[in-house]
């Protein structure tokens, strides 16, 4: 039955989005056909998953023969439980149902546009199926993604490396290689902040790469990019044990580099060699505008002792 005087959609909207989560979806959804339309937006448009069961019960319910109601605008999985294996599975058959739901944002590649995706749950380090999270992420083209999850990290920036649309990218709880690999951040034409949180192993010539990368700098130009900025936030060189990275171990990076060119082409005339130190005060301006760091998290003995909230230059 229709309101008499009927509100607003916005306000409708706002009042809606602060009922509890705990509320029967059904009470409201038969309040009105106002109602009805609004919540459902919010209903689906919002999915938001505590616990396996949901989601598995949520893949029973939409199907082939059943589809989304309503267009997919942010997922977010936050599961601190329950866990097994088949988790990446799962998330690969949700973002092909999301896909087909009724005027679902679909890019050129056929990839499900989101406003936002959130995973953050601890995984099974040693499951067999990391891999499938590729698989997954590749369905998917989000603006802004946040991967607080400990494995799978090499799998999910070969996905990202394909997301066209991310301006924000947050990956926390995460470990780089320690066996002497090197895992670079790939490429992001259009990303504009990226934030690495609790990290390990995160060494400064990976977030010199990165930035050098996505400024489009070599040794004799140096040009503009979207980023604007990059917060590294506990984030270690080596374990938990050793000390936080700091911004001035990222410009001593950039000094060693353009160091070791300078030392190993001897054919640089010498105005060249002028413009190649100009470069190097220009990443080292990047550097300085546009990095970060910050210890956040005190530790109870040892380590890296910082106060709260500290800026590390």
């Amino acid at each position: 039955m229709p309101l008499t005087n009927p509100l607003p959609t916005e306000l409708l909207l706002e009042i809606l989005a602060q009922l509890p989560v705990n509320s029967n979806p059904l009470d409201i959804l038969l309040v009105s056909s106002s109602f009805y339309h609004v919540f459902s937006e919010l209903l689906y448009g919002h999915l938001k998953f505590r616990r396996i069961d949901q989601l598995t019960r949520f893949l029973n319910t939409f199907n082939s023969t059943t589809s989304i109601p309503r267009p997919i605008r942010s997922i977010t999985i936050d599961v601190d439980n329950g866990l097994r294996l088949g988790l990446y599975a799962h998330i690969q058959a949700l973002f092909s149902l999301c896909k087909a739901a009724p005027h679902a944002e679909i890019d050129d590649h056929g990839r499900l546009v989101l406003e936002n995706l959130k995973f953050r749950f601890h995984t099974h380090s040693r499951g067999n199926d990391l891999s499938v999270i590729y698989d997954a992420l590749t369905l998917v083209n989000p603006r802004t993604f946040t991967w607080i999850v400990p494995a799978a990290l090499s799998y999910v920036l070969q996905a990202l490396a394909t997301h066209t649309n991310l301006t924000h990218l947050t990956l926390s709880h995460v470990k780089f290689p320690d066996n002497g690999e090197i895992l670079l951040l790939p490429e992001f034409p259009s990303l504009k902040s990226l934030t690495l949180s609790q990290v390990i192993f995160l060494r400064s010539d990976i977030v010199l790469e990165y930035l050098m990368k996505s400024a489009n700098i070599h040794p004799f130009e140096c040009q503009g990019s979207q980023l604007e900025s990059i917060r590294l936030i506990d984030a270690y060189q080596h374990s938990i044990w050793g000390s936080r990275l700091r911004r001035s171990h990222i410009e001593n990076a950039a000094t060693r580099r353009f160091t070791f060119e300078a030392f190993n082409d001897d054919s640089l005339p010498h105005a060249d060699q002028a413009d190649s130190m100009l470069t190097e005060v220009s990443v080292l301006q990047k550097i300085r505008r546009v990095v970060l760091c910050q210890g956040k998290f005190e530790r109870i003995i040892g380590g890296d002792r910082v106060l709260k909230d500290s800026i590390l230059i």
